[in-house]
């Protein structure tokens, strides 16, 4: 097995901590977006494929669902997914103009069409890039081609938006990942700013955490983990101080990672576009 040192820091305890290398599912066509719902099932979305898969924690198949095509249930160049409210999975699906929405059990439940006639112009997104829920049942979607967050009262109606040009600090530019913690705080990745724009669920922006070739990041137990080219770099964001940093190996720094997830501070996921590895830290 491969192992991995990180100087733990704050965050495991004074100690050197191990990361080593557990389970690996391969196979994907061109995975692009990683995901964990409340029952500890991983959902990935390969954007290729246009296919949702679902596995054990262990990488274990459980289902997959989906083809390219214009249909309810399926998609046309899928860019990201979200099971985070641990109730429902949503999908953006980029060139069909719509987040379709499904349950656990990868039932298609329904559709809702960012740039449908009834909504108005300043609301409309017509190749949304992200999603994720807020506020138990409010959704945020990212607009990649007018960049913003409208959010969806109750996933339905759009009754606001931020993060746009007129936004004189909190303007997005080219805006990747959409996450948040357990305070209802919002992070984005931008990429053109070279860092993660933080707003509240408001859409109030409150800083920039600046940070060099960023791969994608993730949040569990509200610690901010971002994977950058070189490293996975831990951001406390309650102290608003790194904890953490863990150099990624040579063999590692060539990998093309397309997404990651963190479980409970104890496992990592990085995804590729053929595969998903787990590392268990120790």
């Amino acid at each position: 097995m491969m192992c991995i040192l990180l100087l733990a820091g704050l965050l495991f305890g004074n100690v050197d901590t191990t990361l080593v290398k557990g389970d690996e599912y391969s196979g994907f066509k061109g995975a692009v977006s990683i995901t964990l719902d409340g029952k500890g099932n991983i959902y990935i979305l390969d954007g290729e494929a246009s296919e949702i898969i679902k596995l054990k924690e262990d990488l274990t198949e459980i289902k997959r669902t989906g083809k390219k095509g214009w249909d309810n249930g399926q998609f046309d160049n899928p860019v990201s997914i979200d099971a985070s409210s641990g109730l429902d999975i949503y999908v953006s699906d980029l060139n069909n103009g719509r987040i379709q929405r499904f349950d656990l059990n990868l039932g298609f439940i329904s559709s809702l069409i960012t740039n449908d006639e009834s909504i108005e112009d300043k609301f409309k997104i017509n190749r949304p890039s992200g999603s994720i829920i807020v506020n138990t049942k409010d959704l945020y979607v990212i607009d990649s081609d007018n960049p913003k967050i409208v959010i969806f009262k109750d996933g339905v109606h759009p009754y606001t938006y931020f993060g746009s040009f007129q936004s004189v600090n909190g303007a997005l530019t080219k805006p990747g990942k959409i996450i948040k913690d357990q305070n209802n705080f919002i992070y984005v990745v931008d990429y053109s700013r070279k860092g993660i724009m933080r707003y509240d669920n408001y859409g109030t922006f409150f800083d920039l955490l600046e940070i060099d070739e960023i791969k994608s990041v993730a949040v569990s137990n509200n610690y901010l983990y971002i994977l950058t080219s070189k490293d996975i770099q831990v951001y406390d964001t309650k102290a608003k101080a790194f904890k953490v940093f863990l150099n990624l190996p040579v063999e590692m720094k060539n990998r093309k990672f397309t997404d990651f997830l963190v479980i409970n501070n104890k496992k990592i996921y990085l995804l590729e576009k053929s595969k998903v590895t787990n590392y268990i830290i120790k």
